[in-house]
């Protein structure tokens, strides 16, 4: 059976305009950011509202705020600060104790923050700061050991 092929264009080109790279980009990516001094400003003392109150669920803040839950976690991404509960800040309080100690440490060693992804974004956080370094890991559960770079800091 023979294999059938497209034409490609062969005609000329006509260049329409000359532009610079700066101006393609802002051809591509108009400037849609939000007024985050009112909008989300609103919406964090909501949320702190909220929390004041008990409420954690993040689909329960979403429905509060009209809006989804995915919209929501991409809303909390961009915002540089967080709503913490005691929970999480126990957490990242430990975190700093045991950055200052000096010693030896693994995840098991901070408290359960209420979010449970926040102690390995901690850590992480940490490790890429250069304020600490893995100095071993368990063999069979694949832990890594943390230890302060410079407990002096």
């Amino acid at each position: 059976m023979p294999t059938r092929t497209l034409s490609r264009f062969s005609g000329p080109y006509e260049v329409e305009e000359d532009l610079t790279s700066a101006e393609i980009q802002a051809r591509r990516r108009p400037d849609k950011r939000i007024d985050y001094d009112t909008d989300v400003a609103y919406e964090l003392a909501e949320v702190e509202h909220l929390a004041g109150y008990g409420v954690r669920d993040r689909n329960r803040i979403a429905e509060h705020l009209g809006i989804t839950a995915e919209a929501y976690e991409k809303r909390l991404a961009r915002t540089v600060g967080q709503i913490r509960g005691a929970g999480d800040r126990r957490c990242e309080d430990m975190l700093e104790r045991l950055i200052s100690e000096g010693r030896p440490f693994g995840v098991e060693s901070l408290p359960v923050p209420d979010d449970p992804r926040l102690a390995s974004t901690l850590l992480q956080r940490a490790h890429k700061a250069g304020r600490i370094r893995c100095v071993a890991v368990e063999p069979h559960t694949g832990t890594k050991v943390w230890q302060a770079t410079n407990p002096a800091q």
